[in-house]
């Protein structure tokens, strides 16, 4: 089994926090400059999406163009990029599922929320209950990577939903890890 989870306390409630990540665009917020066409193809190598990764690098900004009137709330069964919404429970569990055709991911990962007082311990979290061979292999190397941009992750939301008035409209400073747009 693979598990990793990485938590932080934010001064906010559960449901307030729950609807911050629903509402992002950006479920899973890094570093503005891996939003360049090269790293947004690359992550999308590195998981197994060579298709995707090579359309993106061909067709540039046009890939991300959001359709008009595009929601950015997704529901449990759409995607977002390789991600599929499992489990919605608002101030509970917001989790996905991804499935990659190479194989290099079967695994289940998201947000989980607990109160904690009147804070939330807002917990990030990725399974595979049963991993073979290729993917365990592949995790061993991926994994450093991933526990970096998680504990980003968390520090990047937590300081949006405690200091929403710091942040303008302007998303230039967060990106997501996974930033994709059907």
């Amino acid at each position: 089994m693979i598990e990793d989870s990485h938590a932080v306390i934010i001064r906010a409630n559960p449901i307030t926090v729950y609807k911050h990540i629903e509402e992002r665009e950006a479920k899973f917020p890094i570093y503005s400059f891996l939003d360049s066409r090269p790293f947004v193809a690359l992550r999308l190598v590195l998981i197994g999406e060579l298709r995707t990764g090579l359309k993106m690098l061909w067709h540039g900004r046009k890939f991300f163009q959001k359709q008009k009137g595009e929601k950015k709330i997704i529901t449990v069964g759409e995607s977002y990029g390789p991600f599929k919404l499992i489990e919605a429970i608002e101030g509970e569990k917001y989790w996905f599922k991804l499935k990659t055709r190479l194989g290099l991911f079967d695994l289940e990962a998201g947000y989980l929320f607990k109160p904690v007082g009147e804070e939330t311990l807002l917990s990030l979290s990725l399974v595979s209950p049963n991993p073979n061979l290729m993917q365990r292999l592949y995790w061993r190397m991926v994994s450093p990577i991933h526990k970096l941009f998680s504990k980003k992750v968390l520090s990047l939301l937590k300081s949006e939903i405690e200091a929403p008035t710091l942040l303008s409209n302007d998303s230039s400073q967060a990106f997501t890890f996974f930033s994709f747009r059907n």
